[in-house]
């Protein structure tokens, strides 16, 4: 793959972003009141909503596959892709889940 990792742009870009800091009014510029912060979003917020969408991404893919198989959906390539994007949704996660089990037993041990 192109990015060297093994996973998709798409899902490394998706997986990375951080938000800006929102923008402060200049002195004498604008409206005096401040602009409010967006919430913090905690690491382990960001990473329930990955499994949530890994989790709604795979459900979508049993129901076309289910469809498909019922008869209720002719279109083999939209199938097709919607089970390959649960399949990289999940691969992506399991990345994600192995690198952070590493990333523990490094900080474990170096306490030891």
């Amino acid at each position: 793959m192109p990015g060297g990792i093994g996973i998709p742009v798409e899902l490394r870009e998706r997986a990375i972003i951080v938000p800006e800091p929102p923008a402060r009014a200049e002195a004498g510029v604008g409206s005096e009141a401040e602009v409010a912060a967006p919430e913090p979003s905690s690491f382990a917020a960001r990473l329930q909503d990955l499994v949530s969408e890994t989790n709604a991404g795979e459900r979508a893919a049993e129901a076309a596959a289910a469809s498909y198989t019922r008869g209720e959906a002719s279109d083999l390539h939209g199938t097709m892709i919607s089970l390959e994007k649960g399949e990289i949704s999940f691969r992506f996660l399991a990345s994600v889940r192995n690198r952070i089990l590493e990333s523990y037993r490094e900080i474990m041990r170096m306490g030891a």
